[in-house]
């Protein structure tokens, strides 16, 4: 009976030891990539670092990982069981699942997964300044013969991400190009992010022939650069003359915050007096601003631009209002 228990014993110790080399590779291979080869470049040094064990049992080697682990069980644990506290977009799945939209995720069966898109310096670094680990390369489109940018064996393609989350709004968004037009400015999407974006209800300021390519005010990715990395909000946020970025951003302060318009209280707000004078009429200028939410599309508006809106006087800036 005796041999039995420590049978059974010796069996569930090796049974958590097991999980628990699952969790350390999972978590080695989200932050620093797998080279091609799973567990090729990992070193002692990152186990040590990812092991949270060492007060109960002694560190693995990457002969003992790569032995009792393999790829598809490591994927399977990044996607149903690693958890990752995410303290800004450069950790966070929902930001780089968003970003995705704009290319394509390259699903692999026998490896960790793949994304390619046309070139965008915006998204090269992003993806460069971001927590996960993953080779950078470029490759010929059989299709078009063009270019694309290809990010390889990224573990991290496989966590969990919300579509309803606040990062992942900012990721689609921030995939964008900033397209010059006389004048005025646009931000330019193509791929995924036009479902999310018709999804969301953000009116379209221009529609390619073939409706591969969309192009929104710049408002829009500027609302969320509160979700972004310092850089990527910072251009944005100063887009020269946006396409009716003024409008939009008095409609929607004024429909979900109030009515005194502190300048810049979301980007592109004007001055209290420059929106009085503008949208002057005999019915009076809120009930203007009220009119031009339901002929500009914004009835509708999804729940996250919502939340976004009411974040901007929380930012921890003065909110002082502007009379000039």
């Amino acid at each position: 009976m005796r041999k039995r228990w420590k049978l059974d014993l010796d069996h569930g110790r090796n049974e958590l030891r097991h999980r628990r080399l699952f969790e350390v590779a999972a978590k080695i291979a989200v932050r620093y990539g797998s080279g091609g080869c799973c567990y090729k470049n990992w070193t002692d040094y990152h186990i040590r670092e990812c092991w949270e064990y060492k007060h109960e049992s002694p560190c693995p080697t990457v002969n003992e990982i790569e032995c009792k682990t393999n790829v598809r069980g490591i994927k399977w644990y990044i996607h149903n069981v690693l958890d990752l506290r995410e303290d800004g977009p450069e950790d966070s799945a929902d930001f780089l699942n968003g970003l995705c939209m704009y290319g394509k995720i390259v699903r692999h069966k026998k490896n960790f997964d793949s994304f390619r898109w046309y070139r965008n310096d915006s998204i090269l670094e992003l993806l460069q300044s971001c927590a996960f680990g993953g080779q950078f390369g470029t490759n010929i489109s059989k299709q078009d013969n063009k270019q694309n940018n290809i990010w390889s064996f990224v573990p991290a393609l496989s966590l969990r991400y919300s579509e309803s989350g606040l990062f992942f709004f900012a990721g689609v968004l921030a995939s964008g190009k900033l397209i010059k037009k006389g004048n005025e400015t646009y931000a330019e999407y193509k791929g995924d992010c036009i479902k999310y974006l018709k999804k969301w209800h953000i009116p379209f300021e221009y529609v390619s022939k073939k409706r591969q390519v969309v192009q929104i005010s710049p408002f829009w990715p500027a609302l969320f650069s509160l979700k972004m990395t310092p850089k990527i909000a910072e251009k944005w946020v100063t887009a020269q003359n946006p396409i009716k970025g003024k409008l939009y951003a008095s409609i929607l302060w004024k429909v979900y915050v109030d009515n005194k318009f502190p300048k810049n209280g979301i980007p592109f707000l004007p001055a209290r007096r420059s929106i009085f004078y503008q949208h002057k009429c005999e019915e009076g200028s809120m009930k203007r601003l009220e009119f031009l939410r339901v002929t500009e599309g914004l009835v509708e508006l999804d729940n996250g631009i919502l939340n976004m809106v009411r974040l901007w006087p929380k930012r921890g800036e003065s909110n002082e209002i502007s009379i000039d």
